[in-house]
């Protein structure tokens, strides 16, 4: 976030570089950078000959330079976006790099461009890349842990002027994912169908994003965690009558995810709240369920439910007999496990 606000403060300032490298395995933020350059860095009328907006799988580096070189017609800059530059096959050759090396000696001091590579980068080895590591033009934007993107909703949220508790965010992030793209789409509902200054609560959003305030992974974790069968059940047979938005492999996943973390409260020596956060990596609004669940489920049962965990993936996936229903195997799972 700190990168993309710097480009953009340096894309509104006469201070920009003349060459930007915005690279990485999370495309929201080079998507958004290449957009608001498309919009914002000249005007309508201006767009017409000095905008030059090309994408990988048609271009080449020669077509890069020669429109960098081009002087501006009636404007103070020439810009030249290059989106999905990851698909220019050029680039698989360290020698094509040749010539922007070249560029990057004299660029052209009117124009800015701003090349756009997704799901990877280029090789930090080579001469390109280092010059443009010298000239601090090259920005790299990685995919959030999942559990940094409740804290992203809430900082998105809270920006743009909304009321949103953890557990909200939490509920967003756990249904719609970690891909940025989708989750701005969904808040951008959300920005329609709450007035600013108000609340996104779990009932706007299951309202509005289509998931259920009760009957989700969220609250079955949290459940487990209270051992509370009859919730868990009711949860399970919910999820069950609703296969294709409840599939079994993710569920098992965020289960083991949670008794993971629970291996973490039992082996911290300093279980305050503060560094229990840090070190589990959840808001601390959290903290609680989880020393909750560490005392019902002691330190030496532990490998018991790791066991049902692995034994039950297993069988979801196939491994003993393919026809049996997964939502079955998950609750035979859980049953185990809240008997230990």
């Amino acid at each position: 976030m700190n990168e993309y606000n710097q480009i953009i403060s340096e894309l509104q300032s006469s201070n920009y570089k003349p060459f930007y490298l915005i690279q990485g395995d999370e495309p929201y933020y080079i998507d958004k950078i290449a957009d608001f350059a498309e919009e914002n860095l000249l005007t309508e009328d201006e767009r017409a000959f000095n905008l030059h907006v090309l994408y990988g799988d048609t271009a080449n580096v020669l077509n890069v330079i020669d429109l960098a070189k081009s002087y501006p017609m009636g404007s103070e800059k020439t810009v030249v976006i290059v989106r999905e530059g990851q698909s220019m096959s050029q680039l698989k050759k360290i020698e094509n790099l040749e010539p922007l090396l070249k560029y990057l000696d004299q660029p052209q001091s009117t124009s800015v461009v701003i090349f756009c590579y997704k799901y990877g980068k280029i090789n930090g080895n080579t001469k390109f890349v280092k010059t443009l590591k010298k000239q601090k033009a090259v920005f790299e934007f990685k995919k959030l842990y999942d559990n940094q993107v409740p804290a992203w909703i809430e900082g998105e949220l809270r920006n743009r002027g909304f009321k949103v508790s953890p557990k909200a965010a939490a509920l967003i992030a756990e249904n719609v994912g970690s891909d940025l793209s989708r989750i701005y789409s969904e808040i951008e509902k959300l920005a329609i169908v709450v007035p600013k200054g108000g609340e996104i609560s779990a009932a706007v959003i299951e309202k509005n994003i289509g998931i259920s305030k009760d009957y989700n992974n969220f609250e079955l974790v949290k459940a487990l965690g209270k051992k509370n069968h009859k919730l868990v059940f009711s949860i399970l047979k919910y999820q069950k009558s609703n296969p294709n938005k409840n599939p079994t492999e993710l569920t098992i996943g965020l289960i083991y995810s949670f008794f993971s973390k629970l291996l973490l409260v039992h082996a911290a020596t300093d279980k305050s709240p503060a560094n229990l956060a840090r070190e589990l990596g959840v808001n601390p609004y959290f903290v609680d369920e989880y020393l909750q669940a560490a005392r019902l489920y002691p330190a030496n049962r532990l490998s018991f439910a790791f066991s049902f965990l692995r034994e039950g993936d297993m069988k979801i996936k196939g491994a003993s007999n393919p026809s049996a229903n997964k939502h079955d195997i998950l609750i035979e799972t859980l049953f185990k496990i809240m008997n230990l």
